[in-house]
């Protein structure tokens, strides 16, 4: 960001909100409007057709520059610099400030950026003479309506622009006042013409008023005066293009794009009288393969100058378009030509200065341009010219004072060759000189070679009295550096021939123009004279027109021009046969006068012949009619009047240091079953890096680029809408990263798809490096434009990027939009640091769990429980042993009543998780079940689960209590239930020992239920003891919270636990939270952690809590007989002869199993670690053996554990719903059918 100050200035202006131009991942794929280039045309149509009302898009090849931004000395110019050369040659960034186009005739410098040529020129405002329009050369259309042309469209861009003269109460500048010199000289023998007459400030589209900002809210300060207008001013008072026509087009809604090269324009067929504009984006620069994109507009208006706009036209041509062979026709330099008085009587201040040496207005050379002197009055079109001061910006201080000795040496050389000096070449005066006396002048008393006054002078002098090496020494001395500070430069504007040409190199794309007799014209004599009798009125040496004097290599023996005015190449015409667009703009098709609709060129592309003075308030006045005009086809309606300010709502985001890089993938894409070959070419920036790493916990960017797939589309498509996201935590995935790739693809032949693609990041096996996972993408395309992926699939695959690629991606990531190589270094590593890191925590092989939470950190937002607005009402009993309980009931219907009994160590939230979409609770009541969820004894919401107690007292005395309290509140005869682990045992427990009979209508039993086959890992702790050794040396229990502020034994702990639990599961279920690894030791593996949410797994301590010694003590009883036993091992109580052959010829055993004979679903997850699904297959085949009549069912499930089927992302698709039927079959409105517990 730059901003620039003075003491002059009575604030500090801060332009860095006001970026005009979005990320090319903006860019929609259809417009009402494109308009292509910024300059005079483009900015105005831009403004005027977003005033109306309409979808505008400006496509711009240049850069966006603010004040501060621009070069002020040579070096940092130097690499502003962007040259083409006739023959296929260029040199320097195709997006440069500084665009020269060198041909063998002419060279022609235009600005590139946001802005054009306004950025660098001096923002002169001229009104051409009223003899241009007279020429028939111009539509009869305008010549005969030049009063709204010269009025309406005249005042609106004065309205617009607001130029201003230097004004005359600020401190009197020498260049100025030498003007006027050189003026007075100019006319002193011309009969009837006085210097006022020919003499005047300039009219200047520079702000000279203080303010704080413009018409428009942009921060504008007064012109300090350090003359660098042609290099881009760095105060912000000259009234280029990006400080109102573009912020007006913006402040009324139009997207600008800058970087961007349209390459070409064909017609859409996807939609009538619609155009399809080609592009490539030159922040893609360091793509090998940088793939034309395209958007699509029913309008398309080119304001890209008069090179830029033909060049597009010509290349359309070769894509098919329509266009009169007039293209590139009429060109025209404006007659622009320069010369210098060097070394007069005054100190002229010949350059510009640095911003920062320029204290106050008096201490710069002025404005470019101040004064004009007007000669064409009582001339011919041809013989009339313009004079104006013109200052060269301080960076080309060095370069000047070349130029000047390079022509002195020039002439030596010349001196050397001939006897006496070529007339042509230089009007030499010894000012300087030797008098014959050997006395030096006086500036007062000039001197002519031949020993005249200048009294006597004449336009041309005879030197061929001096001699060789006199006058070989006299110009020695005059270009030195010493009368360099007494130049006056030149600016000369004139009427041409207009006959020049622009071609299209075919080598390469580029234009270069045909004129060989540019300087032959009568305009040049004119001009060559009158700056030689500027110079007499000066006293300074004339320097005339540098590529006459052969010092430009490809204009040297020819009377080349430079150019900074160039003018035509789509000249206006009555019709095809005598130009390429009409009055209105509407390019003709061919020879005819029918036009192509939506089609317009309005810069300076379309005058067919040269204005005579700086032309852009011309250019400007023209494009104003033209989109009257337009306005008035179709129906639009411009506001002129408002003026709005770019409010913040219209900015967009301040620009910070961003990153960008490339990416390269190809695979196959399968459609219709066969296999296609599919490349994607992405460029993938985010304009904010530290937002990006730090503070979006998405990583995301945006996304621009092509996707090739001749199954989609014969032609490349172009993405819109690219979202990217960089290793993010997944939202499905426990211990995953995923790099994300969202976008919306339009094709040439007007469809539209949405791909969807991902990497995940995730260690599989202990030695993997993630090489796989971070260059494989795994893709889905779908039809339409619908980002939540609702649309139909049409094609799937998975697309590679090559290591090569991998590696160019790291290395040549960029940094944008910082000031110093110091700030880009310093992002970089940044960057690199994050995503290295990321890799490193994820694959590397001595990295550790940690305890994600922070007891300090502010509460976690949790989402309210979705019951249907039912207001829970919680139930408080005491049991017969005094223990205080629970219940709270959630009366969603008439079903039910329904029990829900957690495991041990948890509480009822494992049925009310919020990190879910859906809990077992919200998802019963939604089917209108009457919920009463117990909190027993072991539930880590009772103050209770801290003491010691066993099984038997929970089947004595709170499961009884609990359904008692139900019924009775309920006047239900019976009860559903759904148990879980030692919940569910504890259920069991109850049941066969008589606790609960005739209580019960139905069971689902989950995980567990009488018979208690442990796993493998449970076995091993519950035969050698672990619980029993544990509580014998004092430990009272185990928990399972943890954070990040553990004391040095908990975190002693943790490590035991981690490795604990990593030597008992799987790679592809290690993790690293420390809260998981204890619930593993403690109960074994609860989950498959790809069947839980990252939120789900980072919020395990609000689930998890204590479990007592006595509880594993008795549970490890039941594991080591593998059925239910008292605290003592004894079996009696509950299954007494379980395991007896016999078991069913056994009264006491069958006595006990008459208490299960009800409906009963057990169920399993396949993967439980903790009780595997051996234990209620045993369990349903001691019901089904006992009573083979009643209903009995089991159900394993696929992929889940023992935990997950209730905490589980999918659990609602997954399990709920398979567990529905089997309620809803015993549920209260069914069973009053019935009897209950008889099977229906």
């Amino acid at each position: 960001m730059g901003s620039a100050s003075s003491s002059s200035s009575c604030f500090q202006p801060n332009y860095g909100d006001f970026y005009l131009s979005s990320a090319h991942s903006n860019i929609d794929a259809r417009y009402d409007v494109i308009v292509i280039g910024s300059g005079y045309g483009g900015s105005i149509a831009a403004s005027r057709a977003a005033r109306a009302g309409k979808k505008v898009c400006v496509l711009e090849k240049g850069r966006e520059w603010r004040p501060g931004d621009f070069p002020e000395t040579e070096l940092n110019s130097a690499k502003e610099v962007q040259m083409t050369f006739h023959g296929n040659k260029t040199v320097g960034d195709p997006t440069s400030l500084f665009d020269f186009v060198i041909s063998p005739d002419v060279a022609v410098l235009q600005g590139c950026g946001l802005g054009g040529t306004s950025l660098i020129n001096a923002n002169v405002a001229l009104d051409c003479d009223p003899r241009v329009f007279q020429d028939e050369v111009w539509p009869q259309e305008l010549r005969e309506n030049l009063e709204n042309l010269t009025g309406i469209d005249r005042q609106h861009v004065y309205d617009m622009m607001k130029p201003h003269s230097y004004p005359k109460d600020f401190p009197l500048l020498p260049k100025l006042q030498a003007l006027g010199k050189a003026a007075t000289h100019m006319v002193q023998d011309i009969e009837d013409l006085d210097v006022s007459n020919v003499f005047s400030r300039a009219p200047l589209f520079v702000n000279f008023k203080q303010q704080a900002k413009n018409h428009l809210g942009i921060p504008q300060p007064p012109c300090v005066g350090c003359g660098n207008c042609c290099s881009g001013c760095n105060t912000g008072a000259k009234n280029s293009l990006n400080m109102n026509y573009l912020p007006d087009a913006r402040a009324h809604g139009a997207k600008i794009f800058t970087e961007v090269e349209v390459r070409a324009i064909t017609r859409d067929d996807s939609a009538p009288d619609a155009w399809r504009v080609h592009f490539i984006s030159h922040e893609d620069d360091s793509i090998e393969e940088i793939q034309e994109r395209y958007v699509r507009a029913n309008i398309v208006i080119l304001g890209a100058g008069p090179l830029g706009s033909t060049n597009i036209l010509m290349k359309s041509v070769q894509h098919g378009l329509d266009v009169s062979t007039n293209l590139g026709k009429h060109f025209s330099t404006n007659g622009d030509n320069i010369g210098f008085s060097y070394d007069g009587d005054s100190l002229i201040k010949p350059v510009g200065r640095l911003l920062a040496e320029v204290e106050a207005q008096d201490n710069g050379p002025g404005p470019c341009v101040t004064g004009v002197i007007d000669m064409r009055s009582g001339k011919s079109l041809e013989e009339g010219f313009v004079l104006q001061d013109g200052t060269p910006p301080s960076c080309v201080d060095i370069p000047y004072k070349l130029l000047l000795k390079t022509i002195g040496s020039h002439m030596l050389s010349t001196v050397s060759e001939n006897s006496e000096l070529n007339g042509e070449t230089v009007d030499r005066r010894t000012s300087n000189a030797e008098t014959t006396d050997g006395a030096r002048p006086s500036k007062d008393r000039k001197v002519s070679g031949d020993g005249r006054t200048s009294a006597d002078k004449k336009l041309s002098v005879d030197h061929r009295k001096l001699s060789q090496d006199k006058e070989r020494r006299e110009l020695a001395r005059v270009f030195s550096v010493d009368g360099f500070d007494n130049t006056l430069s030149f600016i000369a504007l004139s009427n041409d021939n207009s006959d020049g040409e622009v071609r299209l190199d075919q080598t390469n794309g580029r234009v270069w123009i045909h004129y060989p007799d540019v300087g032959e014209g009568r305009n040049s004599e004119a001009i060559k004279e009158g700056m030689k009798l500027a110079s007499d009125g000066l006293n300074g040496e004339f320097i005339p027109n540098p590529p006459w004097a052969g010092v430009v290599a490809r204009l040297q023996n020819t009377k080349g021009a430079i150019s900074v005015h160039p003018l035509g190449g789509c000249p206006m015409g009555e019709c095809g046969e005598t130009g390429v667009v009409n009055h209105r703009g509407q390019v003709f098709k061919g020879h005819t006068k029918e036009v192509h609709k939506g089609l317009f060129v309005v810069d300076g592309a379309v005058m067919p012949r040269s204005l005579g003075v700086n032309p852009a308030l011309t250019i400007a006045m023209v494009a104003e009619r033209c989109m009257r005009l337009l306005a008035n086809e179709y129906g639009w309606r411009i506001d002129y009047q408002k003026f709005i300010h770019l409010r913040r709502d219209r900015k967009v985001d301040i620009v910070k240091p961003g990153i960008r890089f490339n990416e390269k993938m190809s695979g196959e894409l399968y459609f219709n079953n066969q296999p296609h070959h599919c490349h994607l070419a992405l460029t993938i920036e985010s304009r904010d890096v530290q937002k990006m790493i730090k503070l979006d916990m998405e990583h995301s960017a945006q996304i621009r680029g092509t996707v090739i797939c001749n199954a989609l589309s014969e032609h490349p498509m172009t993405i819109l809408y690219g979202r990217f996201q960089l290793l993010a935590k997944s939202n499905d995935k426990i211990e995953t990263r995923e790099t994300v790739y969202k976008m919306v693809l339009t094709s040439e032949e007007g469809k539209q798809y949405y791909l969807y693609g991902k990497k995940e990041v995730h260690k599989d096996s202990a030695f993997e490096m993630g090489m796989t996972d971070t260059t494989e993408l795994n893709l889905i395309v779908y039809e339409g434009t619908d980002v939540s992926n609702s649309g139909r699939a049409v094609a799937a695959g998975k697309l590679l990027m090559t290591w090569k690629d991998f590696m160019k991606e790291m290395l040549n990531s960029e940094v944008i939009n910082t000031q110093s190589a110091m700030e880009k270094l310093r992002w970089k590593a940044r960057f690199s640091r994050f995503y290295m890191g990321i890799l490193w925590e994820t694959y590397g092989m001595l990295t550790s769990a940690s305890s994600p939470f922070d007891p300090d950190a502010p509460p976690r937002e949790k989402r309210p429980l979705n019951v249907k607005g039912i207001e829970p009402e919680v139930f408080c009993f005491k049991t017969d042993d005094g223990i205080r309980l629970a219940l709270t009931r959630y009366k969603g219907g008439t079903k039910g009543p329904l029990m829900l009994a957690h495991g041990m160590g948890v509480s009822s939230k494992i049925y009310t998780l919020d990190t879910i979409d859906k809990n077992f609770l919200e998802f019963l009541v939604e089917h209108d079940y009457d919920v009463w969820v117990v909190e027993w004894r072991a539930s880590v919401m009772m103050a209770a689960h801290e003491l010691q107690h066993n099984l038997d007292s929970v089947a004595k005395h709170d499961m009884p209590m609990a359904i008692n309290r139900i019924l009775a509140e309920t006047g239900a005869k019976d009860v559903q239930v759904v148990v879980h682990c030692v919940g569910s045992i504890t259920f069991f427990m109850s049941m066969v020992s008589g606790q609960l009979e005739g209580k019960i209508r139905c069971i689902v039993a989950s995980q567990v239920a009488f018979c208690t086959i442990p796993s493998a890992v449970n076995w091993l702790k519950a035969h050698t003891r672990v619980p029993n050794i544990l509580h014998g040396l004092g430990v009272q229990g185990l928990h399972a919270y943890t954070d990040s502020k553990a004391g040095i034994m908990s975190r002693a702990l943790n490590m035991f636990v981690e490795a604990f639990s990593d030597a008992t599961t799987s790679f592809d279920e290690h993790c690293d939270n420390h809260v998981c690894h204890r619930i593993t030791f403690m109960y074994g593996l609860m989950w498959e952690h790809e069947n839980l949410n990252p939120q789900t797994h980072a919020s395990l301590h609000e689930v998890f809590g204590y479990g007592t010694a006595t509880f594993f003590k008795h549970l490890s009883a039941c594991m080591r007989k593998q059925h239910l036993v008292d605290e003592s091992g004894n079996s009696a109580l509950y299954l007494p002869d379980f395991d007896s052959r016999r078991r069913l010829e056994s009264k006491a055993y069958m006595a006990h199993m008459e208490r299960l004979d009800l409906p009963i679903m057990f169920y399993s997850g396949k993967e439980n670690k903790a009780f595997p699904p051996a234990a209620t297959l045993r369990a349903y085949e001691r019901c089904k053996e006992a009573f083979p009549e009643q209903d009995y069912q089991r159900l394993v499930f696929e992929g889940y554990g023992h935990l997950d089927h209730m905490m589980g992302k999918n659990s609602e698709e997954d399990i709920f719903k398979k567990l529905l039927p089997f309620l809803d079959r015993y549920s209260q409105s069914a069973a009053s059918q019935d009897t209950p517990g008889t099977p229906v």
